[in-house]
């Protein structure tokens, strides 16, 4: 057991520092679409923000439309927002095509040349990945809560604790995903650049 836990140290050694940057810029976005939220809120500028849309593009969207244009529809927004998703997206290929770069590397001859069971490799990937993603939305909740104490005001309709963990845990379910096909492209592939690419192509 000791050397898969050595494994898994160097491999979360590897990644910590893009890990830690995401995990602090996603919780101040979270803190920041919030006080943007509460600033909307207190000039009473929903409604004027929804007239601005065409009328066809507020019927395109529907009632979906109506509860984005809300304090509670933007503080949710940061946990269905493009850039947050792409980025969540990216860092779970990064880690998925990792047993690839090592491979290209030569680090895993070294890593096979111990006593240790090569599902050990795709065990370490997985325990990685479920790491990394609790830091990662944990930093995002916290933002949120930090957000939603200090910073919204008293009268503002605040999203269900149930709601933004449901939303969190739809971020989980897709960073898990996409790492799970990262490394099944990464398996075929010989370098990562590749299967990195074909990865991010798909998504």
């Amino acid at each position: 057991m000791k050397v898969p836990l050595t494994l898994l140290v160097y491999s979360l050694k590897r990644v910590r520092t893009l890990v830690i940057a995401m995990a602090l810029l996603l919780g101040v976005f979270q803190v920041f679409l919030i006080a943007v939220a509460g600033s909307i809120q207190s000039s009473g500028s929903f409604e004027q923000l929804g007239e601005l849309m065409p009328p066809i593009i507020r019927q395109m969207l529907g009632s979906s439309f109506v509860s984005l244009m809300s304090f509670s529809g933007i503080v949710c927004a940061g946990y269905f927002h493009l850039a947050v998703m792409g980025s969540l997206v990216g860092l779970s290929i990064a880690i998925g095509t990792m047993p690839t770069s090592e491979i290209e590397s030569g680090f895993m001859d070294l890593i096979l040349s111990r006593p240790l069971g090569r599902h050990w490799i795709i065990t370490r990937s997985i325990v990685l990945m479920l790491i990394c993603t609790v830091a990662v939305l944990g930093m995002m909740l916290i933002g949120t809560w930090i957000g939603l104490s200090w910073l919204a005001a008293t009268e503002a309709a605040r999203p269900s604790s149930k709601l933004i963990l449901s939303l969190a845990i739809n971020l989980a379910v897709l960073m898990m995903s996409w790492n799970a096909i990262a490394m099944a492209i990464g398996s075929a592939a010989r370098r990562r650049g590749a299967a990195g690419g074909l990865a991010g192509l798909l998504a």
